[in-house]
């Protein structure tokens, strides 16, 4: 899913190179708001003024997918309606190399018949990897996911998950 230009242009943001393609790291002084898999990452990001939180996210990120860091300490912001906050806000106690299912994460959150729903608000995860949506798999297989397969296949081998 490609945001908005409109969405993304006020924010601060950094740019992360890896061995999975280049990432945006994007936020605000306070927090970190959006993160733009490669798929989503054109030629330039829109503002490339760094700020502090931007820049330490950026190198947290940097160090995750070096296979340097397994959790992440900087201040996350999203906004939604309520049912997605808390799907992403639930991918915050998801442990570096623990899964789940759509429908195990629904029922967590009280809302078993929700599996569907729960995919669709992982879609619209601004945060990814930082919010691991990655680590929600389908029942019998590696479901979807905003970067792709291949990039989930891979943030799950980083974590000694195989697939």
């Amino acid at each position: 899913m490609t945001r908005p230009f409109q969405e993304l242009t006020h924010l601060s943001w950094a740019g992360v190179e890896s061995p999975f393609g280049t990432f945006g790291v994007g936020g605000r002084r306070d927090a970190v708001t959006a993160v733009l898999l490669p798929n989503e990452v054109t030629t330039s990001l829109p503002h490339q003024t760094d700020c502090g939180v931007v820049s330490e996210a950026a190198a947290q990120l940097a160090d995750y997918l070096a296979g340097k860091r397994k959790e992440f300490s900087v201040p996350l912001s999203a906004s939604g309606p309520p049912f997605q906050l808390s799907v992403w806000e639930t991918l915050d106690h998801l442990k570096y190399g623990e899964i789940l299912t759509y429908g195990a994460l629904a029922a967590e959150l009280g809302r078993p018949r929700a599996t569907r729903a729960v995919g669709t608000a992982l879609g619209r995860n601004p945060l990814p990897i930082l919010r691991p949506c990655h680590r929600v798999l389908a029942a019998h297989g590696l479901g979807g996911y905003a970067g792709g397969l291949e990039l989930k296949r891979q943030l799950l081998r980083l974590e000694g998950i195989q697939f």
